[in-house]
């Protein structure tokens, strides 16, 4: 799944960047085409859409706001390994949030904090020296950095899956999807852009079913105990959270708009703790 999750942010990201633009500044010869043929594949499993095509609407209409990232002086603290897994997938959408709006500084900078996380997750084929030459190399191509970050977390979930670590992936692809709507929801927005946010939000109900399947499957594939405890926790969150979109799709007032904005801004805390 985490395969998945990375050849989608890979693919979103590497069309956008090609647009209508007819020449190119970053070199091809990073992109693994074996590798993503392969992502496309285990990619219809789920289809569990990525946060990169909720950001692109932003990156067109709004403006970059770094407050609303996560702070990355939170990677110092002492983590377990499920808690790795969820600030992994945090940083992924901060990353993306980054590179949607083209800013190489930052996208530099959670760049890294992702790469501590996946470290801790014993992912070093992927965040080696040769990734971090690579990206201050290009710290001004964001075009490249595109291709490189995104190239490296594909390497990551290769990894994680081969060694068969298949019970952490719902946590790194929960932590981006609640990161991620945290980040829409409080992006400054003009009137005209407000109505669509709203939507984009409204458009992940049905990827919530997705994501509590996919874990109810990790369940019955492992029998490890703490992280089947883990994970339920995040389905009854993800359970209460589906409440409230249907409770708004019943009736779409500002009041239950709110609330569905409010448990985000919960779990988003929740995760952070």
């Amino acid at each position: 799944m985490l395969r998945k999750f990375f050849a989608v942010l890979f693919l979103s990201v590497f069309a956008i960047s090609c647009g209508d633009d007819e020449e190119q500044n970053f070199d091809e010869s990073f992109i693994d085409k074996d590798t993503l043929i392969e992502q496309n594949y285990i990619y219809e499993q789920y289809s569990i859409p990525l946060p990169i095509d909720l950001f692109k609407f932003l990156g067109e209409n709004g403006c970059f706001q770094p407050d609303v990232m996560s702070n990355l002086s939170i990677k110092d603290r002492y983590y377990t390994q499920v808690q790795s897994a969820m600030n992994l997938g945090i940083y992924t959408a901060d990353l993306a949030y980054c590179t949607i709006f083209e800013n190489g500084q930052n996208a530099m900078a959670y760049s890294d904090a992702a790469s501590y996380f996946a470290n801790k997750l014993s992912i070093e084929d992927a965040y080696g020296r040769p990734f971090v030459e690579r990206l201050e190399r290009n710290v001004d191509n964001i075009d490249s950095i595109k291709i490189i970050t995104n190239e490296a977390y594909t390497k990551a979930c290769n990894y994680l899956d081969k060694k068969g670590v298949y019970n952490v992936l719902p946590f790194v692809i929960y932590g981006a999807w609640i990161e991620s709507l945290y980040l829409i929801i409080n992006s400054d927005s003009d009137d005209e852009l407000i109505i669509e946010t709203k939507q984009k939000i409204i458009d992940e109900y049905s990827v919530i079913g997705k994501i509590i399947t996919y874990m109810y499957d990790v369940q019955i594939e492992t029998s490890a105990y703490y992280y089947n405890a883990e994970m339920k926790v995040l389905i009854s969150n993800l359970d209460e959270l589906k409440e409230l979109f249907e409770e708004y799709s019943k009736d779409k007032t500002e009041g239950n708009y709110k609330k569905i904005a409010d448990r985000i801004d919960k779990l988003k805390k929740e995760m952070n703790d």
